[in-house]
């Protein structure tokens, strides 16, 4: 008899691509992560490590479960001028952080806040399709705000994430989930 090896189905119900309103529902302190280095050529010259957050939203699309699309993206917890965490919450708050706001600025208030999510597709390594939040802006004027799903579960791929998670340099382990933040402006 033959032992059969294959490839699983991707049971994974995909989003259309475009943009959705979402609600932040966690910020997640992933600690220190490893991180590949580039050189100048684009190349990969090494690793270190990084602080790391995950934000994760809740758009008010639905599954056919009945239960809200959940994306998350990864962050480097920085607001270097050149750091995608700086540019996509420049972008969600519709202002640019003040001098102030730079010298120390809480992730936290983003907790409950509303915002506008471009998702698009990606090729997997494996072949197939994916979808990735490819900008966070502002909510539209005239939307209504909405709150984060009585049903909202945190989903089991960022419990996949918090699983890899890292001790940092004081030896605690890093992770966090707030409560609702105030109202805009965050």
């Amino acid at each position: 008899m033959a032992i059969i090896a294959k490839e699983p189905e991707n049971n994974f119900e995909q989003i259309e691509t475009g943009t959705y309103q979402a609600v932040c529902a966690e910020l997640l302190d992933l600690g220190l992560r490893e991180t590949n280095t580039f050189d100048k050529a684009g190349v990969i010259n090494g690793t270190t490590d990084k602080p790391k957050i995950c934000v994760i939203w809740e758009l008010t699309e639905t599954r056919e479960d009945g239960k809200r699309f959940v994306f998350s993206k990864e962050y480097v917890n920085s607001l270097h001028e050149k750091a995608t965490l700086r540019k996509d919450l420049n972008s969600w708050r519709g202002v640019p952080f003040t001098a102030e706001e730079l010298k120390g600025f809480d992730l936290e208030k983003v907790i409950g806040t509303n915002c506008m999510l471009t998702i698009e597709a990606y090729a997997k390594k494996s072949g197939g399709e994916g979808r990735k939040v490819a900008s966070v802006g502002k909510l539209m004027k005239g939307l209504e705000k909405i709150s984060t799903s009585d049903e909202y579960k945190r989903p089991k791929f960022v419990d996949d994430i918090l699983r890899a998670q890292h001790v940092d340099t004081t030896g605690e382990e890093q992770h966090s989930s707030a409560s609702p933040a105030d109202d805009l402006p965050f």
